[in-house]
């Protein structure tokens, strides 16, 4: 693909896009000083080699140590005897204050002056054991041994050991030593590695700091005898426990509440209880007075004495019997002459003639006769006498339900006047039963600690270490390291931003116009036609070029 090419393409791309679009910008820069990027990519590429073979080969040692915390790992002295106020049942130091205090640097100048700075910060050698090694690999080891004596200072043996010289060297095991411990997994067990130049030198070397770690360990705790500053403190909590529960004894034989808390409990439920049945009984009380006050209305309306229409007093009257005897009288007779042999039909028909003239006049007759007339006589009022039966039993009900709510209310009150009593008493309480578990708590603690610091002291007594040394320093078989695709990508990244930095700013200071629509801003006039740039003009030289 040709300039030219490319220029057109752009122009299509862009129509009449401003020509400082970052796109073009980035691409055409990109494009016009390829081969700049390209030789700051290979300048990159090489420094990052450079730096890869300056990096001496690693070989990683392993060994395993066993920790086991007791009391004398706690910070401090006062800590491991619970006498500081913090509570060493949940506060273990455990493998994270462990591994705090094995990242002490004096571990490591003490290995430093063992082995010797010469020893530690010796220069690597690659090419050692290249004796059978083939032509490439014994070049590529002589060319890291080179940026090796180039890049790293060392430490001969003839040189001065100082100070500076011996924190170097520890300094510099700290960074090559990992002490790690796996997450979240419950175990004892600590894992050191230590990366080293050389397979005898890296297990040398963590021989060295295992047996430093626990040195370090075992004099750091060696001289410290908690026993009986713990023993002492497990007395006066004793003290404390039984001092408390004899103020908790006394004051409930003051107070006279043996068990407060179910006591309380108990006037609760019982002043809830006679809420409710107050509660109940003013309803009742309402519903009485409401029924009180419409029986005495209705008894006002109402009079004791009512009088009442007694009805007259009739019997029969004297005519009307005779009448009646007569007529009984008729008809007898009249039934015998029936009865007896040769009366005469006429006597009967006058005689039966007789008894209905009888029997009508007996009828047209008036039955009874008024002996006392009808009259208005006062007679005892039933209803009002009902209504003042009724009025006296509500009123006694009423009487009694407000004798009841009486006394409800003043076993209320008992109940509130017991709660309250047993406001100061309970809080008293709560504080001396609070105080007496967390003494009981911190009791069983001490004891705790108590057996461990004689378990412990016991051990240290015998020149052993709660950090002991599980499995030695590993002999390592092949490199782990370096990772020396890292420096070498990062080199050549570096190297391609350089160049594309240049590449944009070349195309940012170029003052030459190669935009039309530049072109047309500047004269204020369209351009007609663009000649594409073709390789042919560059090889016209101005001379030979004949105007016209």
């Amino acid at each position: 693909m040709s300039d030219d090419s490319f220029d057109d393409d752009v122009e299509m791309e862009e129509g009449d896009s401003s020509p400082f679009n970052i796109r073009v910008l980035l691409l055409y820069g990109a494009w016009r000083s390829k081969h700049w990027i390209a030789l700051c990519a290979l300048l990159g590429m090489v420094g990052g080699l450079v730096a890869a073979a300056s990096m001496p080969n690693v070989y990683q040692s392993m060994g395993r140590m066993d920790y086991r915390p007791g009391a004398n790992e706690a910070q401090t002295m006062a800590m491991a005897a619970g006498v500081d106020d913090i509570n060493v049942g949940s506060y273990i130091p455990g493998m994270g204050n462990e591994l705090m205090i094995l990242d002490d640097l004096a571990i490591y100048m003490g290995v430093a002056k063992e082995l010797g700075p010469a020893y530690v910060l010796g220069k690597p050698d690659p090419t050692a054991g290249d004796e059978g090694a083939n032509i490439v690999t014994r070049l590529w080891h002589g060319f890291q041994k080179t940026m090796i004596d180039m890049t790293h200072r060392g430490f001969e043996k003839g040189n001065l050991v100082t100070e500076k010289a011996l924190l170097g060297a520890a300094l510099s095991l700290k960074d090559r030593t990992d002490l790690y411990v796996p997450v979240r997994t419950p175990t004892s067990i600590i894992t050191v590695f230590f990366d080293g130049y050389s397979e005898v030198h890296a297990q040398k070397t963590l021989e060295a700091i295992l047996k430093a770690l626990k040195q370090f360990h075992r004099d750091k705790y060696k001289s410290e005898d908690f026993r009986e500053i713990v023993r002492e403190n497990y007395e006066i909590l004793q003290g404390k426990i039984t001092s408390t529960d004899e103020e908790i004894q006394q004051h409930q034989r003051s107070c006279g509440y043996l068990d407060l808390e179910g006591e309380r409990t108990s006037y609760l439920e019982q002043k809830s209880a006679g809420k409710i049945a107050i509660s109940g009984e003013r309803v009742k009380i309402a519903n009485l007075e409401s029924r009180l006050k419409q029986t005495r209305e209705e008894l006002e309306d109402e009079e004791p004495m009512k009088d009442i229409l007694v009805p007259a007093v009739t019997e029969i009257s004297i005519e009307y019997r005779a009448q009646q005897s007569f007529l009984l009288e008729q008809k007898r007779l009249l039934a015998e002459r029936r009865a007896a042999r040769g009366v005469s039909k006429g006597d009967i028909k006058a005689l039966e003639h007789s008894v209905k003239e009888n029997e009508r006049i007996l009828n047209d007759m008036e039955r009874l006769t008024e002996v006392q007339p009808a009259r208005m006589e006062p007679r005892p009022n039933d209803y009002h006498n009902d209504l003042t039966t009724r009025k006296s039993l509500i009123e006694s009900e009423l009487a009694g339900a407000r004798s009841s709510m009486a006394e409800l209310e003043k076993h209320v009150k008992t109940c509130d006047d017991h709660l309250e009593s047993m406001g100061e008493c309970r809080e008293l309480h709560r504080q001396k039963l609070s105080e007496l578990t967390a003494l009981q708590y911190e009791r069983a603690v001490v004891s705790k600690q108590l057996q461990a610091s004689e378990n412990q002291q016991a051990l240290v007594d015998q020149g052993h270490s709660a950090l002991m040394i599980l499995s030695e320093a590993t002999l390592p078989r092949n490199k782990t390291g370096p990772k020396r695709i890292k420096p070498l990508g990062t080199g050549i990244m570096a190297g391609l931003a350089i160049g594309m930095f240049l590449a944009i700013l070349r195309q940012l200071l170029d003052p030459t116009v190669r935009y039309r629509e530049t072109l047309e801003k500047e004269l204020d006039c369209p351009v007609l036609t663009v000649v594409p740039e073709t390789k042919s003009l560059y090889r016209i030289k101005p001379s030979k070029v004949k105007a016209s």
